[in-house]
């Protein structure tokens, strides 16, 4: 298990949270993620704005680790107060799912917040910022990868979803 808090700055909750929720882009900009589909069907208006949603996901490894399949469901609940969102994604079995030759991970929750950080935490004219507080679990792999991967290509990616963008600060802690 593992924590992270990062903060984006020059993004506002709105913009982290257009760019975390759209899978077809995290195909594009994620050389980890092979492939993620939604599967069955979902609440929502769209695409990219599922509130629910049963989700497939094959995922590279670095050799000589076998790839991981993620089947997994993903609740989204909207923070109107200031554009964020609280999402929960934890495994789960679904009938429509692939079946593929990779290891099939069925043990993982994962659960973040994007919020706008406490005033106190941001610097005076920096503009708007985003805090993501992430926790993580997976039962049959160790989570130093999935920690360095979480915050590693993001940055370029967010930058073209919504420039300008800066990571100010990634604090990985191991549970």
């Amino acid at each position: 298990m593992y924590m992270t808090r990062t903060v984006f700055n020059n993004a506002t909750p709105t913009d982290v949270r257009r760019f975390l929720l759209d899978d077809a882009y995290r195909v594009e900009w994620d050389d980890n993620t092979l492939q993620l589909d939604p599967i069955g069907s979902s609440s929502g208006s769209s695409k990219r704005k599922r509130k629910s949603a049963f989700l497939h996901s094959l995922v590279r490894f670095p050799k000589p680790m076998t790839g991981r399949v993620y089947t997994y469901a993903r609740r989204v609940w909207p923070r109107p107060s200031d554009g964020g969102c609280f999402c929960l994604s934890k495994a789960a079995e679904h009938p429509a799912a692939p079946n593929t030759r990779a290891v099939n991970v069925e043990d993982f929750a994962s659960a973040y917040v994007l919020r706008a950080p406490a005033p106190h935490l941001v610097a005076e004219g920096s503009g708007p910022c985003c805090e993501q507080l992430l926790v993580y679990f997976e039962g049959e792999l160790g989570c130093d990868y999935r920690c360095w991967d979480d915050s590693g290509g993001m940055r370029c990616a967010l930058h073209e979803h919504h420039a300008p963008f800066h990571l100010v600060h990634a604090v990985c802690i191991n549970c």
